[in-house]
């Protein structure tokens, strides 16, 4: 997802003449731009999903507080999330998750659902699939 991203920031600019709402990609993408190049600590970035009431900079700081402290649970609650709920139900959600990994997943959740509605599922794709066989996981590279 971080390489998404990074094409998202370096290919769209947000002077108006992208067309997305008050919550789209240019207000996360950037948040989430500027703070990865501050590198902020884990408990840094606790503190301002824990204190911030400024939505890009909590879905930046939950990006890269995913990045750094990836959990199977968070990722596979995410999912779950995302297949299960729409986007309404999710931002309802972001107001009212009680954990900081609901939090988080609720965040990744949303932008998936970000991701797909900006890029119209032409050119989001995963960019590195995992698959298990043979009792290991394989990565699978798309072509």
């Amino acid at each position: 997802m971080v390489r998404v991203i990074e094409d998202v920031e370096s290919n769209q600019e947000c002077d108006g003449s992208v067309e997305i709402d008050d919550m789209g990609i240019c207000s996360w993408g950037k948040a989430w731009n500027r703070m990865n190049r501050q590198g902020y600590s884990v408990s840094q970035l606790e503190m301002i999903i824990a204190e911030s009431k400024v939505e890009e900079q909590l879905i930046g700081a939950s990006l890269i507080w995913a990045s750094l402290t990836p959990s199977e649970e968070v990722f596979k609650l995410a999912a779950k999330l995302a297949g299960a709920n729409t986007i309404d139900e999710l931002w309802e959600a972001y107001y009212s998750a009680g954990s900081r990994e609901g939090f988080v997943a609720v965040v990744l959740a949303i932008v998936h659902y970000e991701l797909l509605a900006e890029f119209e599922g032409e050119r989001y794709y995963a960019w590195i699939e995992v698959k298990y066989e043979g009792n290991k996981y394989w990565r699978v590279y798309p072509k």
